[in-house]
């Protein structure tokens, strides 16, 4: 299994509990033994998360309860952070929001509202940039979490555990009315994107990538697989006229971003060319961005133009250096502005990225229960 970050540890559940890209997985482990030979892993299917996505390291586990820890030195697990505007020169713009929780922010697409996730366990809250004010979406006991905006900004789209693991719902904004549960499987599954057709969302699930298409506000089709490797696909974007799709992969044995045809298979190419993830779309289609890896964390971009059924592909071009415990998630709004997830007071008024190296961490302790049935 690649990309491991921590010491991979046998529970008695049946289970390999580990760290990989900042979440805390279990993969059901099975015995065979012949004389004194022991075959391996049946599956890699996550059974657990932080919806943070920053677990450092398993600090205890049995039957019916996992332990991690999360450091929290402001913007890393989203428990303390500001909402900042940078442009492509990383000049710092202002700050959207007050200080606070912003669990998997989402830029709505006129830019005027932050969809994002709060509390433990998460519910979906709408943060209005212009009046500075936050409202519950959502008040389920179970998590909620990677919410999504539809194309005309009424629906936010999330994926909610109240099913017993990741299913897919969505609810209106600014209305009165309930949750809708639009698919659900046995698969956990990680809302990645609502096309900006309103045709499909794409989500990940058994580290693979899939695309559920919408025929209404409240039903769902058939999903389609987009991919089918033997490695781990994350944070798929679907291109603004949906002819493409791009999403970070470790099949290198680090991960680096695609972009490949959509919805169905025939043009791939990788774009990043030091490692990647996190990938964007500009609103017209041109560029795509992307984050490089540690310890450099800067926004990339690269040209993108169709030309017949491939995509011509610029190369990178570095924009804005990430400070030191923001979180990998951000938005692009339509006019090219950045909205990162940073420390209080990480980008000054100068435009200078401060703070790189000043901010201290501290640890907490999630405990989990049930584990095994999520």
């Amino acid at each position: 299994m690649l990309g491991i970050a921590s010491e991979a540890k046998y529970s008695t559940t049946g289970h390999l509990v580990f760290i990989r890209d900042g979440g805390a997985h279990g993969a059901a482990f099975r015995f065979q033994t012949a004389g004194t030979l022991r075959r391996g892993i049946s599956g890699r299917r996550s059974l657990c998360y932080s919806a943070h996505g920053n677990c450092r390291g398993i600090f205890r586990f049995r039957s019916g309860e996992l332990a991690y820890y999360v450091p929290t030195a402001g913007g890393a697990t989203g428990a303390n952070t500001e909402l900042t505007w940078y442009d492509r020169t990383a000049k710092s713009l202002g700050v959207a929001g007050a200080s606070g929780e912003y669990a998997n922010p989402e830029l709505s697409p006129d830019g005027k509202f932050v969809a994002f996730g709060r509390g433990s366990p998460s519910d979906i809250w709408v943060l209005d940039i212009g009046k500075g004010l936050t409202s519950r979406l959502t008040s389920d006991p179970a998590a909620d979490t990677y919410p999504k905006w539809s194309p005309d900004g009424r629906t936010i789209a999330f994926t909610s555990e109240r099913e017993g693991t990741g299913n897919l719902y969505t609810r209106a904004v600014g209305a009165v009315g309930a949750d809708k549960l639009l698919f659900k499987d046995d698969a956990a599954k990680s809302l990645t994107d609502w096309s900006r057709d309103g045709r499909y969302l794409a989500y990940v699930a058994n580290d693979d990538v899939w695309a559920l298409p919408l025929s209404g506000e409240s039903s769902g089709g058939k999903p389609v697989r987009v991919t089918e490797t033997a490695f781990a696909e994350y944070y798929a974007q679907i291109s603004p006229d949906s002819r493409w799709i791009a999403y970070d992969s470790n099949e290198t044995g680090r991960r680096e971003v695609y972009i490949q045809s959509f919805p169905q298979p025939g043009f791939k190419q990788q774009v990043s060319t030091t490692g990647g993830r996190t990938p964007r779309w500009s609103r017209d289609g041109r560029e795509l961005y992307y984050y490089t890896l540690a310890p450099d964390w800067v926004v990339m971009a690269v040209s993108t133009k169709p030309v017949g059924a491939s995509l011509e592909i610029g190369a990178p071009d570095a924009l804005v250096m990430r400070p030191n415990g923001a979180t990998r998630i951000y938005s692009v709004s339509a006019d090219g502005r950045f909205l990162l997830q940073v420390p209080p007071g990480a980008g000054d008024s100068r435009g200078l990225l401060s703070g790189m190296n000043s901010i201290p961490v501290l640890n907490h302790i999630v405990v989990l229960f049930n584990w095994t049935q999520r």
